[in-house]
């Protein structure tokens, strides 16, 4: 390693220590804090500062505003620990002078003046932009608000009468509702409005989803290079270390380290994220590699007090302290973590997999699977006892290491959430085309959702209690009527969307629509293969099932219902009609 590095890199950032630095990582560490209404970043700050796509829309935002020649609100959105104060502290940072010109509330509830509550010092900020003031000559007030979008409309509420034109803004462009996505500079308006909530941690692509911010956090800590003081940390302290070969921690950045390790363990996040509509800051990701890199005994223990634990062959339990038993063993550390534990590797199925399992439970040498499979591992830890629980955490450890490291052999558990970021991009882009495969797939599901009637275009209705001696059907012509984001310019990265989207369909001359997410995807699929949906199911997808019954109701205004005789040897038929002039007709066929 360059000395000088080292020496430039430890006065730089004050401290060396590896310990102490992944502490910095954590959540609750002070250096999760920063003000938005300064430049507070120093040289770690800065290391650690990712690029987002979100910080260069809003960047472009501030400086057209400056630029204008009219007064300008900005109202800055988001949710928690998002990044919008490290965003507006980097402005500071990165434009001094600019920022002179404008006006800063990084808190719109904070109160500064004890006389004062929150909304009547946010009336005095709005000023410039009330009914009053906001066309008086010389008026170039220029003002940025971090805003949640429930104030925002509580605000509203309170105090539109002085302030209707910013309360027209709100509603015309659905931002309490979030009915759109895409907000830009429009230089005709005296708002502007920026929701990071609109811009994923990840991005769609046409054959995936991926995330560059991930991939950059993870290089930020663990990229074996002189100017990262994590890696110098990292080498300095397992120079002095009593068995650096034993240490989890030491593992775990080394697994970390590994490109294809970073891009399974992305690819689980995105999956949790799209699955369990997480809402995720960067500050959470930060926390939770922290959480993977030190293990929960480790985290209060200075880096002298970690060594003494391996002095003299004393040595801590390995296995669950690894990073790929950390990452789905670990409920009630964040609703990360937890939102992990259902995507276990372990808990999928198929012939191949429960071969592996077999074969690796069987084994009296595991050590020669984890080599047969390219698993970089410390093999001393593998040696097999005959209890069950020993056992058992080498089989998840081979099968979870064997995820991560190679995500292509589980391609076929992994197919719908695949399928789905694929139809997702697909409606981002406008690419109709696209997802005429996946209503075909859908109208489908709809015909067999109360059960496959065996005729075609007809649905089973059900009618009072499940019937065993009849079956009861009826004709409905379901069309599709693809549904695209309008607006959006032919790109090959989408970077605002959301994680669920509208399937258009039409019954006869109605249209009706519902939201399809990753979750009644899946079970949509499962129902052409012949799954009867329980009524968790139908709870669980409330929207769906309001529109299934819509579709009956409208199908059954002009259509006739077939009753099918099922029991007995011989089957028979009915059918129930209306005529407007003979009325009600009930006949065998």
């Amino acid at each position: 390693m360059n000395a000088e590095l080292s020496k430039s890199a430890k006065s730089k950032y004050n401290i060396i220590m590896f310990k102490p630095l992944l502490d910095k990582l954590s959540i609750s560490s002070k250096e999760a804090v920063v003000d938005g209404n300064s430049n507070s970043f120093d040289a770690f700050k800065n290391y650690l500062h990712l690029d987002r796509y979100v910080e260069q829309k809003f960047e472009e935002m501030v400086l057209a505003v400056i630029k204008s020649d009219k007064p300008q609100l900005i109202l800055l959105s988001g949710n928690v620990g998002d990044g919008k104060s490290h965003i507006l502290s980097r402005m500071f940072l990165k434009y001094p002078e600019e920022m002179l010109k404008v006006e800063v509330r990084n808190d719109a509830t904070e109160s500064r003046d004890v006389n004062k509550d929150w909304i009547m010092e946010l009336n005095d900020f709005f000023g410039p932009y009330s009914t009053s003031n906001i066309d008086q000559a010389g008026n170039l007030s220029k003002r940025i608000v971090a805003i949640n979008l429930g104030v925002l409309s509580s605000f509203l509420n309170v105090s539109s009468e002085d302030f209707p034109e910013l309360k027209e803004f709100v509603i015309n462009n659905g931002i309490i509702d979030r009915v759109t996505l895409g907000n830009k500079f429009d230089p005709e308006s005296n708002f502007q409005f920026i929701n990071f909530a609109d811009y994923n941690l990840f991005t769609l692509l046409e054959h995936k989803a991926s995330s560059a911010l991930l991939f950059d956090l993870l290089k930020k800590i663990t990229n074996p290079v002189d100017s990262n003081p994590f890696y110098i940390g990292f080498n300095k302290f397992y120079q002095s270390h009593p068995n650096s070969e034993a240490c989890p921690m030491r593992f775990n950045y080394l697994q970390l380290s590994k490109p294809n390790v970073q891009e399974g363990l992305a690819s689980l996040i995105i999956h949790a994220i799209i699955k369990f509509k997480l809402i995720l800051s960067v500050r959470d990701l930060f926390d939770f590699v922290y959480n993977l890199l030190v293990p929960a005994e480790f985290a209060n223990l200075t880096e002298q007090e970690i060594k003494n634990l391996f002095i003299n062959g004393r040595n801590p339990e390995m296995m669950p302290n690894i990073v790929y038993n950390i990452l789905f063993d670990n409920i009630g550390r964040s609703e990360l973590f937890d939102s992990l534990t259902p995507l276990d590797p372990i808990r999928y199925r198929s012939s191949t997999l429960d071969d592996l399992i077999f074969k690796i439970s069987s084994t009296e040498n595991p050590a020669t699977l984890f080599k047969n499979n390219e698993l970089d591992f410390n093999f001393n830890w593998l040696s097999v006892n005959s209890t069950v629980a020993a056992k058992t955490i080498i089989v998840k450890t081979f099968i979870r290491s064997l995820f991560l490291n190679n995500n292509e052999f589980f391609k076929q558990e992994l197919n719908y959430y695949h399928q789905f970021t694929q139809y997702l991009f697909a409606y981002y882009k406008n690419d109709g085309r696209a997802l005429l495969p996946l209503y075909k797939e859908l109208i489908k599901a709809i015909y067999y959702w109360n059960g496959n009637s065996k005729l075609d275009k007809e649905v089973n209705i059900p009618i009072g209690k499940k019937q065993l001696e009849y079956n009861i059907t009826q004709a409905i012509a379901l069309k599709a009527d693809v549904l695209t984001q309008s607006g959006i310019a032919e790109i090959d990265e989408i970077y605002e969307f959301d994680t669920s989207f509208p399937i258009g369909i039409t019954v006869n001359n109605d249209k009706l629509s519902f939201k399809l997410d990753i979750d009644l995807f899946v079970l949509l699929q499962k129902v052409v293969k012949g799954y009867s949906p329980n009524r968790l199911d139908r709870e669980s997808h409330v929207n769906f099932q309001q529109t299934i019954d819509q579709m009956t109701v409208l199908a059954g205004q002009l259509q006739s219902i077939n009753f099918e005789k099922i029991g007995g040897s011989t089957r028979q038929k009915f059918q129930l009609s209306y005529d407007p002039s003979f009325g009600y007709e009930f006949s065998k066929l």
